[in-house]
């Protein structure tokens, strides 16, 4: 039987004819939109869809992590005025919550904007996420440093699976430390939007110490309609 392999001597006339057409399959490679970007792209395709209906779970603390109370409520969003209003249909109250200043992100109604504003971005490895691996990659707002989005992408797909922020407050009524995490997933239509969040704010408001761990859904995902 004769032997298959390619005399030596004809090997640098392979190499030199193969090496174009390697070059060629792996480019699109070298010349692809970096992860981050893909990922803001895919965060964009929801910027016309609204959550119809938000679950909200507020949890108070002191400023000593003592439990206060708890405040537990569901919101609609009605579309029969010029623009959109929250109705809020439930809500219950446990123990003395008090005072509770409640960060509005837009979270439900801006989803395609999530990411806006962020640049700066840098690789900051792989992290599992639900038992797969993803790439983790953070952004800075320009001139706030200290305002950053540690975004975890499924590498495979350029969706985000879930976004961590840092987001310092200053305002009249204090300073306030606000650590956020949304959670990504796929709506029963297929878009890919939030579907959780979870706002950890700490610090001063007012005279009072207060740490706010707030929970929320966001359901029922809907083309914003005309106004």
């Amino acid at each position: 039987m004769k032997s298959a392999l390619i005399p030596l001597p004809w090997l640098p006339f392979v190499f030199a004819v193969l090496a174009p057409l390697i070059a060629d399959a792996t480019e699109p490679l070298r010349n692809a939109e970096p992860l981050w970007r893909l990922a803001i792209a895919n965060v964009k395709k929801s910027e016309s869809l609204t959550a119809s209906r938000v679950v909200t779970q507020i949890t108070a603390l002191d400023g000593k992590e003592t439990f206060l109370g708890s405040i537990e409520s569901v919101d609609v969003v009605n579309w029969s005025q010029k623009s959109a209003v929250w109705v809020n249909v439930s809500k219950k109250t446990t123990g003395s919550p008090g005072f509770t200043m409640e960060l509005n992100l837009h979270f439900e109604d801006a989803p395609g904007s999530i990411l806006d504003d962020y640049d700066n971005w840098t690789a900051k490895g792989e992290a599992p996420i639900d038992g797969e691996s993803t790439a983790v990659w953070e952004g800075a707002k320009a001139g706030k440093e200290t305002n950053t989005a540690l975004v975890y992408i499924d590498p495979r797909t350029a969706l985000p699976k879930r976004v961590d922020f840092n987001l310092p407050i200053h305002s009249n009524f204090g300073t306030r430390s606000v650590q956020v995490t949304v959670i990504f997933g796929s709506d029963p239509k297929g878009a890919w939007v939030p579907i959780k969040a979870v706002i950890d704010q700490a610090g001063r408001f007012m005279f009072w110490k207060r740490h706010l761990i707030i929970t929320k859904l966001f359901q029922d995902w809907t083309e914003r309609p005309a106004l």
